[in-house]
């Protein structure tokens, strides 16, 4: 069922047909190199019993789709904090479509919009491995995200570890970045790749700053 819609991509409640294909994604090393996933093998029944976990927990998980109903990925939000009106962003879209080139952030925008203004959280934040996934953070950069900071060895997958990056954005920043753009975060998929073109640029700046403060 389509939940949140957008413009190259529709956020939905998954079907029982989905599960298969979103199990399998978590048995595929390429996919599972910056996640937690994939320690042990994940059948459609292990996803059905997660998903129903999550729902119980309070999470809120949704299926990338695109208009025409084909599964990309998934995103959610999770360690919410009615305390502190903070939570957790994550996504994971495995799947490239050509109708829907960017539709991981496209994913997340929604998601952050239907977060603060309709469930009325004051921040969101994401974290991951860096510089492992530069890129990731560059994009979040786009919807207003600032850097926190980085973690020494924040992310750990058996003997390996990596540092990771934590960026965040508040309501307040929201807001503005919204009155900015005319009423709405999400500028188009044109405009979009645009933005995520100039972010990309700046690569060497954050890597620069990951290195000073990593070698203060």
């Amino acid at each position: 069922m389509k939940f949140i819609a957008g413009e190259k991509i529709d956020l939905c409640t998954p079907e029982d047909s989905d599960f298969p294909q979103w199990a399998s994604w978590f048995n595929e090393p390429r996919i599972n190199r910056y996640l937690e996933q994939g320690l042990y093998p994940n059948t459609a029944d292990d996803q059905r019993q997660w998903y129903k976990k999550a729902k119980d927990e309070g999470r809120l998980v949704l299926l990338v789709k695109t208009k025409h109903g084909k599964l990309l990925g998934v995103t959610s939000i999770s360690e919410l904090n009615y305390k502190t009106q903070s939570c957790q962003i994550s996504n994971v879209t495995p799947i490239k479509s050509k109708d829907a080139i960017l539709a991981p952030l496209e994913a997340r925008a929604l998601m952050v919009t239907h977060v603060i203004e309709n469930m009325g959280f004051e921040k969101i934040w994401a974290s991951n491995c860096f510089p492992g996934l530069l890129d990731w953070a560059l994009t979040y950069k786009t919807l207003g995200f600032r850097i926190e900071g980085f973690k020494y060895s924040g992310f750990v997958r058996g003997k390996k570890s990596s540092d990771s990056i934590r960026l965040s954005l508040v309501s307040i920043d929201y807001y503005n970045l919204k009155d900015q753009r005319c009423g709405n975060i999400w500028l188009g998929e044109s405009e979009m790749r645009k933005l995520v073109k100039l972010s990309k640029a700046r690569a060497d700046s954050l890597i620069q700053l990951y290195e000073n403060i990593r070698n203060f």
